[in-house]
């Protein structure tokens, strides 16, 4: 299983080029989506790691990456782009 360690660091790596500094935010409902869009020219990026595992026969692992970017355009109107991979 080595491409485990090799995805982390894949989905890492944009963490290394971010020029400003980091502030955090957080989602309520999980992954339900709120009305409220980000200031004029702002943007967050969002890193989910899942990891599945056992079943009640045999073996079972999968695991779930997804980055998403999100740039607020206006404070109106703000747009997204996600990378979402599975691995069973």
């Amino acid at each position: 299983m080595k491409f485990i360690p090799l995805a982390l660091c894949s989905y890492a790596l944009p963490a290394i080029f971010v020029t400003s500094a980091a502030r955090v935010d957080e989602q309520f409902f999980g992954f339900a989506r709120g009305a409220e869009t980000l200031p004029s020219e702002h943007g967050e990026i969002y890193q989910f790691v899942t990891l599945r595992t056992g079943e009640d026969e045999g073996t079972y692992y999968g695991s779930n990456y997804e980055t998403e970017y999100e740039y607020g355009f206006t404070n109106q109107f703000q747009a997204s782009l996600s990378l979402v991979n599975h691995y069973f």
